[in-house]
């Protein structure tokens, strides 16, 4: 006798289904700023001189080597991702980071998030680790 048919259970909606998301596919140039109300994905560089900020958090899928501003309103919890993370300044809610001049850096994509109250940059490993 074949199986009874099992009633398939729909994922319960993500924690922050109602956050607004925005798509960019073009590197943003010097000179250039990009602000959005909620999460951020550009599909591209973000070069010297340009700037890139968002309520939610920043993914760059390409190289980060301008000015990146996650939390903008105040979201700790935020966090900037990029392929290549070469910030001129990184800011998560109210904390502020210069790149040093000799960065060591993981020869992957990285993640810089909140934690023990300042911004730390550490190797994305396939999640971001818990706060």
């Amino acid at each position: 006798l074949p199986e009874p048919a099992r009633a398939l259970s729909r994922p319960s909606a993500p924690r922050d289904a109602g956050r607004r998301t925005q798509t960019i596919h073009r590197t943003i140039r010097s000179g250039t700023v990009v602000q959005f109300d909620g999460d951020l994905f550009i599909f591209g560089d973000v070069n010297p001189g340009a700037e890139v900020v968002a309520s939610g958090s920043i993914t760059v899928l390409g190289m980060l080597k301008g000015l990146a501003h996650a939390g903008a309103a105040g979201d700790d919890a935020a966090v900037i991702f990029a392929l290549h993370l070469r910030p001129t300044q990184l800011r998560i809610g109210r904390r502020i980071a210069l790149s040093p001049a000799e960065a060591e850096h993981s020869p992957g994509p990285e993640v810089a998030l909140v934690s023990a109250d300042q911004i730390v940059i550490e190797p994305y490993r396939g999640k971001v680790r818990s706060l």
